[in-house]
């Protein structure tokens, strides 16, 4: 038939046509005008759908929200020679029009489905191309191409946040519509399918906004029968990104039902007008034929009407869903009680309590607060420049030679490592030998060329991508001109940041942890869990993650463990990540936070600058909270003083040894460590350690180094350590975590009082989204639930229990928050401000619980806290007589408080994290209002918590006086850093290597009734993983003493073996300190008692000679 004239097509009242592959619209659209008749959707306009500019345009008038976006046009050489795109690292500019990456570009020919998204460089930049689905793909991510298309025509537009789902909406005039839900292409690429083989999608509800965009897309477009995709954003606003024509529902039966009746409704109301009177839902077109008839409409029932019309787009989603309502269904809690309004639901809730049935509880949200994985040492390197190439790079990107110029982006950072290479090239073309020349005729010192090697390989080991490699140019010194207008920069000072990158074993860690978190957090593993829940929609899961690379890449990774997703990252941190601004997960720039802090760190420095032995006095002076796992790391340093000198000859050993690998080996600059680091920048990295760990002019130590140090030490332990072996790591890495564990504690306040102040003001705005998530996921089932289930189709959805709803509200953040969110639950509302707290004032936490955190060392990577609201439900007897019972929700909440303090085993980074339940049974209104309380601490005024401080500190002063403080002494002598380093000679490496004695036990004993309420799931560990406690009892000792009269060494790397060989006398002597200060208490007493016995043997053999002597 399609191969002859139009006019050989039968005659028909009605049409339904619509435009596919092959269909001949031309024709149709003649036959149309030639025939008349009615078209179920408008044929003249379906041409309109087949050019996305068109519909964008169509949207726009009929004030339908769009995403933003901007049009390239390339139909004609006069349109394409007015194009502009500019590409940037994190945006695009379309011809003058800014978007934001990630950023969609589609082509305007709607047939055309080879769509892509391009990914900022600070998420990790890369492409995901979109296509139409071929077996279980729809995706596919290529991380190498980061360029726009430069042929052809497109429309690109701002990628939206939607949490991994599309929304597709069915219309059936322009009164009704079905929505449906489906994961996303843009995710992970891969499809979800049924056991048909079908894409899995769920019936999800319209919301009032979207209901009216349906309603303008029927009418503006004229397609009765059509489909349109809504992308749904966090901040509960939706955008219409595609109109498609003739769009049709399979698999449900409800929908075919709907659709049948409405469109054999709008048939008969164009061909037999006077049958409207009996029609259902019509809709506009029948009112319309309704005032052109006069007179009242007959009262014959149609026999097209049914029982039951269509729902119509404009009714609210309970009266869609109170034909629903039946109590014999096996629907949850929510699923009966919603579909009533506010007086119905609670009387039916009221009524069904009354009878009494068995209690149970379900889970209604969780919330944590987690810190990122495993990284690599953040490092910094600074220089001062005069080079010509550098100064021209300044001033070709700097508007004002004044100011500083930030590097960060991809094309500035190629051309500044291209700069670099040319300085090097012409440094070695000149035969500059930086270790023989100490200055050239310019000035330049003698390890210029080394950094500049050193930048040329932090900047070229990876392709640029991310936002861990950051160079600064500051302005130094300035030509001397007359007119301020000429002025031109000719020093710089040249600062290079780099690292802080997450590892491949943080991001396996991150993975890890996101599967068994939905194991242990979500119950019902047997039946799918958490994964069903959220595959079928019932589960809101909001990432928030503060905007350090590390931080975002971590969340990505978590959410990819946890709904077992595929594929790269950096497509599931663009869909599932929100990253929050500086108020809510980050602390930099509160000018009361920092000099709080800053007040804490000078106490500590001047506590643990001290040359003085350490007695349990001084120590709970120096502790005035008595937290147990700072005092035990106090006992174990002994005298702060000497424990620093002792680790600042460790760091030097680290860079000797070093020195001499890198003279020794054939290809010092090959990246054969992790993260494609060269043993020559490892010998840098450490070389900057031992040079800021220590002020010669000061005489002091810089504490704030010491974390860096253990940092470092514990990275090179895990990754580095099998590749390129060193000793005295074991030590280095014991000593530096137990002088880490005195400070970075003591960084967020120094007793109860500076800690729940400081805590409260690092973290208020996370407290209010914690005590916010849980009084939603109390209040109401529909509030922040961005997508919910249309139970009108439940009849033909695979869901037993359609009202179970879980919220999951994630934060990834730094170690701050985590201390100092624990500090607010531990030491929080003790009284000032008045706000009424359920339950009085006080911590929140138990004295178990409060030991169990004090007790714990160290806030490692990957360090939880998590909050679970669950909701005590009745359930009961159907009342007609249905097996599945009604499940009736008792409005009677508890929060349970989970910690773990993540990955702190350095041999065994990917060992599964520990977890114990902090509090089980604290109720929803204290926790509220215990939130809000701590809140309110955070307005003390900070000069008040300042003098608190330094009363403190002038305590402690009198204490260390007391306590016979000496004069601090140098550290000790070492070998010239900067030459190879040799073994036979140099003191540093063979002295000083004693064990340590024995750690005292940490572990908080448990009672039988605490142990018997951890499931055994969740069994209790030793939150900082030591021993069982020691039975005898240990004595206070100083660092270098052992618990026995033998020395044990610790395991070193450089044994064969990993077997430590005793030590002779001779590698214990040191220039400066001979043998005493390396001999444990018990050799002092014998070597004394010795030496007296041996001055009586001499006296006596004198004596005898004397009288000898005087005989003869």
């Amino acid at each position: 038939m399609l191969n002859k004239p139009v006019e050989e097509w039968p005659v028909c009242d009605a049409l339904i046509a619509f435009f596919s592959k092959g269909f001949p619209l031309a024709k149709a659209i003649e036959y149309v005008d030639l025939r008349k008749p009615y078209c179920i959707n408008d044929i003249h306009k379906q041409g309109l759908l087949l050019d996305r500019r068109r519909v964008y345009a169509m949207l726009q008038e009929a004030e339908i929200t769009v995403p933003v976006h901007a049009i390239v046009d390339r139909d004609t050489e006069e349109a394409a020679a007015r194009v502009e795109v500019n590409e940037y690292d994190e945006y695009l500019d379309v011809n003058g029009v800014i978007l934001h990456k990630p950023v969609v570009e589609k082509p305007v020919n709607a047939e055309d489905h080879n769509i892509r998204i391009y990914y900022p460089v600070s998420k990790g930049g890369g492409c995901k191309k979109l296509f139409r689905k071929i077996g279980d793909r729809s995706s596919d991510f290529s991380p190498e191409i980061n360029d726009v298309r430069r042929e052809g025509s497109y429309i690109y537009e701002e990628f939206l946040e939607t949490q991994g789902t599309d929304v597709k909406v069915y219309t059936v005039g322009p009164d009704y519509g079905h929505a449906e839900a489906r994961k996303s292409p843009a995710l992970d690429g891969v499809v979800n399918r049924d056991e048909n083989g079908k894409e899995v999608r769920f019936p999800v509800l319209l919301t009032t906004e979207e209901k009216s965009f349906a309603r303008r897309i029927v009418l503006t477009f004229g397609q009765t029968v059509c489909g349109f995709d809504i992308l749904r954003t966090q901040e509960g606003r939706s955008y219409v990104c595609d109109v498609n024509g003739w769009s049709f529902v399979k698999g449900s039966r409800k929908y075919c039902d709907d659709c049948a009746q409405l469109i054999s409704e709008f048939i008969l109301a164009k061909i037999r007008p006077k049958s409207i009177c009996s029609l259902a839902a019509i809709g506009p077109m029948v009112h319309r034929k309704r005032r052109q008839l006069h007179g009242s409409p007959p009262q014959t029932p149609s026999p097209y009407s049914r029982g039951q019309s269509p729902a119509p787009l404009h009714s609210d989603a309970s009266s869609e869903a109170s034909d629903v309502g039946l109590l014999g269904s096996s629907l949850g809690s929510s699923t009966v009680l919603n579909t009533l309004d506010a007086k119905a639901r609670e009387r039916k809730r009221l009524d069904a309590l009354d009878k009494r049935g068995s209690v149970t509880e379900e889970l209604r949200c969780v919330v944590s607060v987690i810190r990122h994985a495993d990284r690599s040492p953040k490092q910094k390197m600074k220089m001062m420049v005069s080079y010509p190439e550098y100064i021209e790079f300044f001033h070709s990107y700097s508007g004002d030679p004044r100011c500083e110029l930030k590097v960060k982006g991809k094309a500035r950072l190629n051309r500044f490592l291209e700069v670099t290479k040319t300085i090097i090239d012409r440094l070695e073309n000149e035969d500059f030998d930086p270790y023989t020349q100490s200055l050239d005729e310019t000035g330049r010192s003698t390890k210029s060329l080394h950094k500049l090697i050193q930048i040329r390989s932090v900047l070229s080991r990876f392709r640029i991508a991310g936002i861990n490699r950051k160079v600064q140019l500051k302005p130094h010194e300035w030509s001397k001109g007359g007119d301020t207008k000429d002025v031109a920069a000719t020093k710089l000072l040249l600062i290079l940041k780099w690292g802080g990158d997450l590892t491949d074993v943080g991001t396996e860690q991150a993975w890890n942890l996101g599967k068994a978190f939905r194991q242990r957090m979500y119950p019902d593993p047997d039946h799918g869990g958490l994964l069903r829940l959220h595959a079928t929609f019932r589960h809101d899961m909001k990432i928030r993650s503060s905007d350090e690379g590390r931080v975002m890449k971590t969340a990505a990774a978590f959410a990819q463990g946890m709904l077992e997703l595929e594929g790269d990252l950096t497509p599931i941190l663009a869909s599932l990540v929100k990253v929050e601004g500086q108020n809510l997960l980050d602390p930099s720039g509160n000018t009361a936070i920092k000099s709080l802090m800053d007040d804490c760190k000078g106490y500590m420095d001047r506590c643990l600058q001290a040359d003085v032995d350490l007695t349990p006095s001084l120590i709970q002076a120096m502790v005035p909270n008595g937290q147990g796992s700072i005092k035990r790391a106090l006992e174990r340093i002994g005298n702060p003083r000497r424990t620093l000198a002792r680790i600042y000859a460790l760091v030097a050993s680290i860079v000797l040894q070093l020195e001499d690998k890198v003279t020794t080996m054939e290809t010092p600059d090959e990246s054969i460590l992790n993260g494609k680091e060269t043993p020559r920048m490892m010998l840098e990295r450490w070389r900057k350690l031992h040079k800021d760990f220590f002020d010669e002019e000061q005489g002091s130590y810089d504490l704030s180094k010491v974390p860096d140090v253990h940092d470092t030490i514990r990275f090179d332990v895990i990754h580095n350590m099998s590749i390129l072996p060193l000793k005295n790591t074991n030590e280095l890495l014991e000593l530096a975590q137990h002088f880490a564990d005195c400070i970075v504690p003591q960084e967020y306040g120094i007793d109860d009082h500076s800690k729940r102040v400081i805590g409260a003001k690092t973290c208020s705005g996370l407290l209010d989204k914690i005590k916010r998530d849980l009084e939603i996921a109390a209040a109401d089932d529909d509030v922040d639930m961005r997508y919910n289930l249309d139970l009108s189709h439940a009849a033909d959805l695979p869901i037993n229990s359609l009202g179970r709803r879980v919220r999951t509200r994630l934060y990834f953040t730094s170690e701050s928050h985590l201390h100092t969110l624990l500090n607010v639950l531990r030491f929080g509302c003790a009284g000032g401000n008045s706000t009424d707290v359920e339950g009085g004032r006080g911590p929140l936490l138990g004295g178990q619980a409060r030991t169990l955190l004090g007790n714990t060392n160290e806030l490692c990577y990957l360090t939880q806290i998590t909050f679970r609201l669950f909701e005590q439900v009745t359930r009961i007897q159907n009342d007609d007589g249905s097996e599945v019972p009604i499940t009736i929700p008792t409005q009677h909440y508890r929060v349970e408080v989970q910690f773990s303090p993540g990955v702190n085993d350095t041999q065994n980074p990917r060992s599964p994290l520990g977890l114990v339940k902090l509090h089980r049974q604290v109720s929803l209104k204290r926790m509220t209002d215990y939130l809000q309380a701590a809140i309110a601490d955070g307005e003390v005024d900070p000069d008040r918590t300042n003098s608190h401080i330094r009363r403190i500190q002038a305590k402690m002063e009198e204490s260390l006086k007391e306590g016979g403080q000496r004069n601090p002494l140098p550290p000790p002598r070492s070998a010239t850093l900067g030459s190879p380093v040799r073994t036979s000679t140099d003191p540093v490496l063979e002295t000083q290597n004693a064990a340590l004695p024995p750690l005292p036990s940490p572990v908080l004993e448990m009672s039988a009734d605490l142990k018997a309420k951890v499931p055994p799931s969740l069994d209790y560990i030793s939150l900082d993983h030591r021993d069982p406690p020691y039975v005898e009892e240990q004595t206070h000792m100083a660092v270098g003493q052992a618990s026995d009269p033998e020395r044990r060494l610790p395991p070193d790397y450089g044994d064969q073996g990993g077997v430590g060989k005793k030590r002779s006398r001779r590698n214990m002597y040191s220039e400066d300190e001979g043998f005493l200060a390396h001999m444990s208490g018990t050799e002092l007493v014998f070597a004394g008692v010795a030496t007296g016995a041996f001055a009586a043997f001499l006296v006596m053999i004198g004596y005898r000679l004397g009288q000898l002597q005087n005989a003869n």
